[in-house]
């Protein structure tokens, strides 16, 4: 066969060669709020756009980890500290990748005779072999459909490529910003989501598949030398995995900011966090313009340690809150005490490098 047939053959089926990968920092590259994490419960962190959704399900570290296949750099680390045994019934421990916005997701005809296929790409490594369960999850319509892929070889990094039949039945997707499709992979989990026989790549109401979310194999966390490692998610229309389309991290970045926008600053004492003038003697109002359009107004959270410039005075921060947001710009409030009223102030950090203002507009 000659190249440029291979090359064909590869190529999408339908739709545009470019903006083709649905998913955004599939390669795992981005990761604004911190390469690694000891986490408890539902969160998203280590890469962005990367959460894993847990419910009595033990400890694990999450991070950002430079073991990759051949193509990538950077992927997503799990790793299980405290060993967790399923025995509560509403036990899991769920990935879900990049979630696709409901106007992202019109363009699949779902509801509807011409419904499109969805092909589902990714590179995953485990220190043990198990089978997993994979799921695309209509959210606008509480309908899933999901499908199984096994680990042959414990520590090997290997490719999983699975395509799901379009959904005819149910309803389509709203014309709006809030949660469309998501990529969930379940690693564990309680009897609530074992012991189901519904059939796989098959659409049907969330609630009746969860049965079959987890096999009886199935169960990561039960052990603290279990590992899992991803990358290379790439989500596309058509029935054919196309090589991974890769974008420059500029460009990745600014996606991944449209959900999620970290100032972080550079050097200790960086006095350029956040400008504005001073209110009253207990309180200033600084602003921040957001470098992209977000999602929806954010929120507000910060870590480590900031302090207010008044004039040539440096006054100690009590607390911040977000009082004003929109997808454009913020309005901080920042509570201190002495300052003095229409003076212009800055907020810096105080000596701490890792401090950081989080703007999360995450679905």
């Amino acid at each position: 066969m000659s190249n440029a047939r291979k090359l064909a053959d590869n190529l999408p089926r339908e739709g545009s060669t470019a903006n083709r990968r649905l998913t955004i920092n599939g390669a795992m590259d981005v990761f604004q709020r911190a390469v690694s994490a000891s986490v408890t419960a539902t969160t998203y962190h280590g890469p962005d756009q990367c959460r894993i959704i847990l419910s009595g399900a033990g400890t694990y570290t999450i991070t950002q980890a430079s073991d990759a296949p051949t193509g990538f750099q950077k992927s997503l680390h799990i790793n299980n500290t405290s060993t967790s045994s399923y025995s509560t019934s509403s036990n899991l421990n769920q990935l879900r990748f990049s979630p696709v916005e409901d106007q992202n997701c019109i363009q699949f005809n779902y509801g509807t005779s011409s419904a499109k296929q969805l092909t589902l790409q990714f590179w995953v490594k485990c220190t043990y072999a198990d089978t997993f369960t994979v799921a695309l999850v209509n959210h606008a319509a509480q309908r899933s459909n999901f499908q199984r892929f096994t680990i042959d070889s414990a520590n090997t990094w290997q490719k999983v490529e699975l395509t799901f039949v379009g959904d005819t039945g149910g309803s389509g997707f709203d014309n709006d910003n809030t949660l469309g499709l998501s990529v969930d992979v379940f690693l564990a989990g309680g009897s609530n989501y074992r012991g189901g026989s519904n059939p796989v790549n098959t659409w049907d109401t969330r609630s009746n598949n969860q049965s079959s979310y987890v096999t009886a194999s199935t169960n990561f966390g039960s052990s603290t030398a279990h590992n899992i490692y991803f990358t290379g998610v790439q989500l596309e229309v058509g029935n054919v995995a196309t090589p991974f389309e890769y974008t420059l991290f500029g460009d990745e970045l600014v996606k991944c900011q449209r959900y999620l926008f970290v100032h972080q600053t550079d050097t200790d004492y960086d006095w350029a966090a956040l400008s504005g003038y001073c209110n009253t003697t207990t309180n200033a109002l600084s602003f921040y313009q957001f470098p992209v359009r977000m999602r929806a107004s954010p929120t507000l959270t910060t870590t480590g340690s900031f302090q207010i410039l008044d004039g040539f005075t440096s006054y100690t921060i009590s607390s911040s809150s977000l009082s004003q947001s929109s997808p454009l710009s913020a309005r901080v409030d920042v509570a201190s005490s002495g300052l003095t009223v229409g003076r212009h102030i800055a907020v810096r950090n105080l000596g701490d490098s890792g401090a950081k203002l989080i703007f999360s507009a995450e679905i």
